[in-house]
């Protein structure tokens, strides 16, 4: 009975719970910096907690000469990127769209909106050019060069939710941070916009017996993220959702899995990518010939949370 609790509370606790511990720690003076990375340090314990006690795979427990190299994509691509990016466009970009934002339509929209929903509006809109990046990095030769790095562990935990090359990853921040910034939104969306996506991308890669239910209609989680990283591009090429599940539904790419990939049935069959962070990093400037496209996603089989789009062009990988 309390692990069937655990299983379902586990995560809306946890990610609930540090959105409000992060907006009360902005209100009673935190710096950013604190008030962002508190929540998303303890949701790191919840999830190693999560994944000693409730794995769904003990298989995707044991290392493989991976943490190392999770722990170097997670600190100096994740965060020294994504920080790098941030503070580049924010520079760039902040005082032209500060000059321009009484002439636009949208100024001011924001103002008397509840937070969580400027926060899941901003995530939304955010989620849009990246959900569009994220697919045609799999339906483009160029672009899964960069994407495959991502998509090469063998086994799925929370720290594999950094792994991106500094390219990829600088592209997704961009996007993201242009929307942000052309919105206008207020610091504490910002913080808020920073603890959801840390902590929502941890859990989605997890490796803890969880379940959403109708949740998943609102949440990639790890459910369905689970397929997007099998090894059997059928089921990979979906659920494509970074942070929310809606762009996939409408776009005809979300469908659902009646139980989880097995424990050897993600990663990519791909000898171009090394193990290491470094020989990562120039994985995509070092092929030697094209990587092959693999058979579109599914027609038929899973479960689906949306129609199935009219036709998928092939995409790369095997």
């Amino acid at each position: 009975m309390m692990f069937t609790f655990v299983r379902w509370a586990l995560f809306p606790t946890t990610f609930f719970g540090g959105l409000a511990l992060a907006h009360h720690l902005h209100l009673t003076g935190a710096s950013t910096f604190e008030a962002a990375y508190t929540p998303i340090g303890l949701s790191i314990v919840v999830l190693m907690v999560g994944e000693r006690y409730m794995p769904l795979r003990q298989e995707w427990n044991r290392p493989r000469g991976d943490v190392g190299t999770d722990i170097l994509h997670m600190g100096l691509t994740q965060v020294g990127v994504g920080r790098l990016v941030k503070g580049a466009l924010a520079a760039l970009l902040a005082g032209v769209l500060a000059q321009a934002s009484a002439a636009v339509p949208w100024a001011g929209w924001f103002d008397g909106v509840p937070l969580l929903i400027q926060v899941f509006v901003a995530m939304a809109l955010t989620d849009l050019p990246r959900y569009w990046l994220h697919r045609w990095s799999h339906e483009n030769r160029l672009l899964w060069r960069f994407h495959a790095v991502h998509h090469s562990p063998e086994r799925l935990y929370w720290l594999n939710a950094g792994r991106f090359h500094p390219f990829e990853k600088a592209a997704h921040t961009a996007l993201g941070a242009s929307v942000l910034v052309a919105l206008g939104v207020s610091a504490p969306v910002v913080i808020l916009h920073a603890v959801y996506s840390n902590i929502h991308g941890m859990f989605q890669h997890c490796n803890i017996d969880l379940r959403l239910g109708r949740l998943n209609r609102v949440f990639p989680m790890a459910e369905l993220h689970r397929w997007h990283h099998a090894r059997d591009v059928r089921d990979a090429n979906a659920n494509y959702g970074n942070n929310v599940a809606w762009w996939d539904m409408l776009f005809g790419t979300c469908q659902e899995h009646p139980a989880a990939p097995p424990a050897d049935g993600v990663g990519i069959e791909n000898p171009h990518i090394p193990g290491g962070y470094f020989g990562q990093l120039l994985a995509p400037f070092m092929w030697r010939d094209k990587p092959p496209f693999q058979q579109p996603r599914r027609a038929s089989g899973p479960t689906r949370l949306a129609r199935p789009a009219s036709h998928v062009p092939p995409a790369p990988a095997r």
